[in-house]
């Protein structure tokens, strides 16, 4: 069996660690959308899921040990590391790309008590929407 796309690594460990919305997994992700990321298929595989770890790691606890710190400035200025950033963002403010309506009915129930109707409306209209919709024209 092939190994897992970088896309769908990210998606992994960001599921494996809790980082992604309520009902998002990394199978709701649509990984094979971004396997053309630009630089995201640059370097050694091998690179690319140490600075993987360390940077999840890094983003994901408060109290992260200094190693991870050192590994990710390691790989911080490779030439996929500002895919693998960027891919990280990405996956943990997407809500489910399957047309799973439960990330949506969540987030618009955390919207409304605090007082964003115009986030809540705007969750409304871009139910179906790809997830790249907003680079299309």
């Amino acid at each position: 069996m092939p190994e897992p796309s970088r896309a769908a690594r990210i998606a992994a460990q960001l599921e494996q660690r809790g980082m992604l919305l309520p009902g998002v997994t990394a199978h709701h992700l649509g990984c094979d959308v971004y396997e053309d990321t630009p630089g995201l298929q640059d370097g050694p595989d091998a690179d690319f899921d140490a600075a993987l770890e360390a940077y999840v790691k890094v983003c994901h606890e408060s109290n992260v040990d200094k190693s991870a710190t050192q590994a990710w400035q390691r790989y911080c200025k490779a030439p996929f590391a500002e895919a693998l950033m960027d891919l990280v963002a990405v996956f943990r403010t997407s809500l489910a790309a399957d047309g799973s309506e439960e990330a949506v009915e969540v987030m618009e129930g955390l919207a409304h008590p605090r007082g964003h109707a115009d986030l809540a409306a705007w969750l409304v209209a871009s139910r179906g929407w790809a997830p790249l919709a907003h680079l299309e024209s």
